[in-house]
């Protein structure tokens, strides 16, 4: 008489997948766009990293003790390298990438970056409203720092064409590179000499961010 096939419980179905994702899984870096981050109540971060060459989605969870440290780095939209190792989620079935550590990676670097720059800013008083002087509803000298040949000199002019009345004064200064930050604060020294200037503007076009 044949015996019977064997037949084992859904949950020890998903212990066993666990186990074979996890012996399979080495600690890896992976790298990914967050989206959908969510923080649970008992402080553990859900989210998914998309692959921006193929359609390709992971969900990721961080638990509380390491989520404290990294919390600033798991925004949707910010592009990170995450380490760790894959699991399943026996109550659900459900394949997760356990994260251990978190890095940014690109453009995320620079926005990180941006932001600390930002808050240390803001503590040195910069940022303080009492510092800031109202602008003149009606300029009648605007002055430009910004490169001579960008595109946001052709749309500041444009702008003060349509509405007229102003006159634009230009002070050209590299707005990228390593010499561009030498060259804008002469450029401005150079431009608030002007005796007649109402308000001065510093800027650069659109495009992909770079250092």
């Amino acid at each position: 008489m044949d015996q019977p096939e064997p037949v084992i419980s859904v949950a020890e179905f998903s212990r066993r997948l666990r186990r074979v994702v996890e012996d399979a899984s080495y600690p890896e870096w992976v790298e990914g766009e967050v989206s959908g981050s969510k923080a649970a109540p008992s402080g553990h971060v859900y989210f998914s990293l998309k692959d921006e060459r193929e359609p390709a989605l992971l969900d990721c969870v961080m638990y509380r003790t390491q989520a404290l440290r990294f919390r600033k780095l798991l925004r949707d939209g910010t592009r990170i390298q995450v380490r760790g190792k894959a699991t399943v989620w026996v109550p659900r079935g459900r394949l997760q990438f356990s994260v251990e550590q978190v890095r940014a990676a690109g453009q995320g670097s620079l926005l990180i970056a941006l932001e600390e720059l930002k808050l240390r800013l803001v503590a040195e008083g910069l940022f303080d409203p009492s510092r800031k002087r109202p602008l003149p509803t009606e300029p009648r000298v605007i002055g430009v720092v910004t490169s001579a040949v960008g595109a946001a000199w052709q749309d500041i002019t444009a702008v003060a064409f349509r509405r007229g009345g102003a006159h634009v004064v230009l002070s050209p200064a590299l707005v990228q590179g390593e010499a561009a930050p030498s060259s804008l604060i002469a450029a401005i020294d150079l431009i608030e000499r002007h005796p007649l200037l109402d308000v001065l503007i510093v800027g650069r076009g659109g495009g992909p961010m770079k250092i």
